[in-house]
């Protein structure tokens, strides 16, 4: 490691500076250009201080998140754009280990209303099972609801789901198709 003076450090607006000398407990490490600290110091520091207040360090950080909500999404942005590869993966497997979370996590944020009864196995219009694949992952069945009162419906197929959509997601176009099929046009 390349030794750089705090002094450098101060003019350099860096926030350790390296000596090549050890400190007061024997460690040869970086050291925090404010406080003169050595690094290694600071991490066993740390470490006691956790083991001496189990679980106050994170009543702390949720106190602070709370109070500060602005700054800590800009945090958590920053965190996850720097170290993507790791957010995704985390992300994926909390996903996979909560599926059922993730189902209500993503109902919410897309305004759709909570199911009023389990998902079945199969399409309620067809009664097939669901076929459609996602990252090679058949999907869930669709949660089918009214679009103008947001009430839940029922459980349909992609299939079922995005026909039903076609026609106007509602009776009158049904009634269209059903007339069509019985040889009477609208047109």
């Amino acid at each position: 490691m390349e030794i750089v003076t705090r002094e450098l450090a101060l003019s350099e607006n860096l926030k350790f500076y390296f000596t090549g000398k050890e400190c007061k407990r024997g460690h040869v490490a970086k050291r925090y250009t404010s406080t003169y600290q050595c690094l290694t110091c600071q991490n066993e520091n740390v470490a006691k201080w956790d083991k001496d207040h189990p679980g106050k360090k994170l009543e702390i950080s949720k106190s602070w998140a709370a109070n500060n909500p602005e700054r800590m999404s800009e945090l958590i942005k920053t965190w996850r754009y720097e170290n993507k590869e790791q957010y995704d993966t985390k992300s994926q497997k909390w996903r996979k280990n909560n599926p059922e979370k993730t189902k209500q996590y993503n109902r919410k944020t897309k305004g759709l209303p909570e199911p009023t009864r389990p998902e079945p196995d199969k399409c309620e219009i067809c009664g097939k099972p669901e076929t459609k694949t996602q990252h090679g992952n058949i999907q869930a069945l669709s949660l089918d609801h009214d679009h103008e009162t947001l009430e839940f419906r029922g459980w349909l197929c992609y299939r079922c789901n995005t026909s039903l959509a076609a026609f106007g997601d509602n009776k009158a176009g049904i009634e269209r198709v059903l007339n069509y099929l019985n040889g009477k046009t609208s047109i």
